[in-house]
């Protein structure tokens, strides 16, 4: 869902089980976000570039933007990106918060492991999980 404020949430299909609360036609956050994915998903595309808007408290939304800034191709842990945002004491919340990004794979949670290298979790599965980190070969 996309607003004039930016991309607000991005659904996986198995999440889409009442579209009907969802507003129907199209704006151009959408738009560009169904081409810029379509590009990265193609391989074409390292860098999204799209407004977002996504809703969560404070702290969510400093998990986010630090996971934001994590390269395509690369990936930390839970505790490494707690450690980023100052304290490794957090990497639980951190994957709480993870758990909780409205906007998958515009900003990059699959990119986080856990600290012995396993998946983790993933709001898209962890085959999803793994193919993404495939596709930027980082798996």
């Amino acid at each position: 869902m996309g607003s004039e404020f930016g991309l607000e949430c991005l659904l996986w299909e198995h999440q889409c089980k009442n579209l009907s609360a969802i507003p129907k036609g199209s704006n151009s956050v959408l738009e560009d976000t169904k081409k810029q994915l379509a590009q990265y998903l193609e391989g074409k595309r390292k860098v999204f570039h799209l407004k977002l808007a996504p809703n969560g408290t404070w702290f969510q939304k400093a998990v986010w933007h630090e996971v934001s800034t994590v390269p395509f191709g690369k990936k930390l842990s839970y505790g490494e990106l707690a450690q980023h945002l100052g304290s490794s004491q957090k990497a639980r919340a951190v994957g709480m918060a993870l758990s909780r990004n409205p906007i998958p794979l515009i900003v990059p949670c699959h990119r986080v492991v856990g600290a012995k290298g396993n998946l983790g979790g993933f709001s898209g599965g962890t085959v999803m999980k793994s193919f993404l980190l495939d596709l930027e070969g980082s798996l």
